[in-house]
């Protein structure tokens, strides 16, 4: 999601505000951050431990364009006041085979690729160094640590 979100936005990282509920630094319940870019672009994420399933949403503003994604159910997106919404349900694209249907089969596929011809990749180690900030900076923000804490393994509470 932060990756879109610069994507999307465009430029350099102007200013970060972030909060985060929960009682454990180490395992926040929720996070929220609002983004501004240089390009004068303006982003939202929203994440959750706590949602009992996969649950992320952006949203993304600038330049007469709008991002809503809602992951991993919608995205919708607005260009010069022109709306398109793609939805995904297990119902319709099967999230048994969200490996092929969320695009991480082609994202594999493309590294591999990339590491047999020598092409610069879509994503560079110097755009997801700049993912890594990005993401430490809202951490920061939100008063967490950037660091995992001695001892302590990550786990998730979403539900496969």
């Amino acid at each position: 999601m932060v990756d879109l979100l610069r994507w999307f936005c465009g430029g350099e990282v102007v200013h970060v505000a972030a909060a985060a509920a929960g009682s454990d630094l180490w395992e926040e319940d929720g996070s929220a951050a609002l983004i501004r870019f240089s390009t004068g672009n303006t982003g939202v994420l929203v994440a959750a431990r706590t949602a009992g399933a996969w649950s992320e949403k952006l949203d993304a503003h600038g330049q007469m364009r709008s991002a809503e994604v809602i992951a991993p159910d919608s995205v919708a997106i607005t260009d010069q006041g022109v709306r398109t919404i793609r939805t995904m349900s297990p119902e319709k694209f099967g999230w048994a085979t969200a490996t092929e249907t969320f695009g991480f089969a082609d994202a594999v596929h493309h590294f591999l690729d990339r590491i047999r011809d020598r092409q610069e990749p879509l994503t560079s180690g110097w755009e997801a160094a700049k993912t890594q900030r990005l993401l430490d900076q809202i951490l920061q923000a939100a008063g967490l640590p950037i660091e995992e804490q001695a001892g302590r393994e990550w786990s998730s509470k979403a539900v496969q």
